[in-house]
């Protein structure tokens, strides 16, 4: 007897409780209502006002089945309805065009993919390595903007604009450089003497990393005869698709989005001891997807950066960066190990990245950690490096 009036003195306090998980609930079944509705058309037809009965026919879902959607969207302020027609409200018109900066899709297949990584974390398993290649892709993708987006491209012309004066004025041959040299088309001495005349008007260094590749075979000569010095090499790395090895470090990698962009620059730049414009292009560049970022973290600190860039079915390493408090820590090898599984499930059957020359004077890590995940040299490529002439 004394359990069952205990029963009654219960039941209240249950319900207030599940009032505070009501809302959470609601939330996630609309996420999956929204990923539903994309992917039937159902949000695309409504961007301009229809009624049930034409959206069950650009759909093919049954009449009776959309009105009860169109009423759930309706009822999360998602569409609304005017004279029996539906159309999208005007937040959603904005996060659903095709045009956007980042594919609607993909956010909601990013977020369903974080909350099977925080499931499986809580649970004390595997995270990222446990998520099939499906969720490791929606992750790679999910924070990555749309390249054709004229937004997207308005903000690069915009952040390049407001750097420029201070990148030409800064003396790193890391950002003075000239790529590509007689690939795409065979190389004229006009054309160096051309770029050798835009350095010279801003007094600054300049290095050419030329291809072996790279046409006419003259090109070297030219170089020399103008005054160009070689002062080593870039070791030019390749690896095809087979699956990273493991690397174990006690840091947490994670994909950086655009609420790391500002760490990812700070860690950039001071782990290069370079100013601070070089963080804030570093930042825009993870703030506006143009590449796929990567962190590291002791805890909850930043540690060490690195980036993945995909063209067609190949991908490039690149801005590894690891702040010297964390060094010899497996941070870059795990990061290039990520990078590398993310760049597979996106498809690339190759991957490219470069360093220093190793030499017995001068051991590389950066080197040791593409070797460890099995890159291999595919070639050494020259650096010239040309000085300002101080009186010109």
């Amino acid at each position: 007897m004394t359990e069952d009036k205990a029963v009654p003195n219960v039941l209240p306090t249950y319900a207030e409780a599940r009032s505070v998980l009501a809302p959470l609930l609601s939330a996630a079944q609309l996420l999956g209502l929204l990923q539903g509705a994309f992917r039937s058309g159902l949000l695309a037809a409504t961007r301009t006002p229809a009624s049930a009965a034409q959206l069950a026919a650009v759909t093919g879902i049954a009449e009776s089945r959309v009105v009860n959607l169109c009423r759930v969207l309706e009822a999360h302020e998602v569409l609304i309805q005017t004279a029996g027609q539906y159309r999208l409200a005007d937040p959603w018109l904005v996060l659903t065009t095709p045009n956007g900066p980042f594919p609607f899709e993909n956010i909601l297949a990013l977020t369903f993919a974080q909350m099977k990584i925080l499931t499986n974390s809580a649970a004390g398993d595997e995270d990222y390595w446990a998520l099939t290649s499906d969720d490791r892709l929606a992750i790679a993708t999910g924070v990555t903007s749309n390249p054709a987006s004229s937004h997207v491209l308005g903000m690069v012309a915009k952040a390049y604009k407001e750097h420029l004066p201070e990148m030409e004025s800064y003396p790193t041959l890391f950002y003075n450089r000239v790529l590509g040299l007689g690939i795409k088309q065979p190389a004229t001495e006009a054309m160096l003497d051309e770029i050798i005349e835009l350095y010279s008007q801003h007094k600054l260094s300049l290095r050419i990393p030329l291809s072996p590749y790279a046409q006419p075979c003259d090109l070297p000569a030219w170089l020399n005869d103008r005054g160009f010095k070689q002062t080593g090499n870039l070791a030019k790395m390749i690896r095809g698709n087979e699956p990273p090895p493991r690397i174990e470090t006690d840091l947490r990698i994670k994909r950086a989005d655009a609420s790391d962009a500002a760490q990812f620059g700070d860690i950039f730049s001071r782990a290069f001891g370079w100013p601070g414009w070089s963080a804030q292009m570093a930042e825009e560049m993870i703030r506006m997807g143009i590449v796929y970022g990567y962190m590291a973290y002791d805890g909850d600190v930043p540690a060490a950066t690195g980036i993945l860039h995909v063209s067609g079915d190949v991908g490039g390493l690149y801005h590894a960066a690891t702040l010297p408090e964390f060094r010899r820590r497996g941070a870059q090898g795990a990061i290039m190990a990520r990078r590398i599984q993310d760049g597979i499930d996106l498809g690339c059957h190759w991957f490219s990245t470069e360093t220093l020359e190793e030499k017995p004077e001068s051991p590389n890590p950066s080197y040791h950690n593409m070797l460890r995940t099995r890159f291999e040299l595919a070639y050494l490529r020259p650096m010239y490096e040309l000085q300002p002439n101080p009186s010109a």
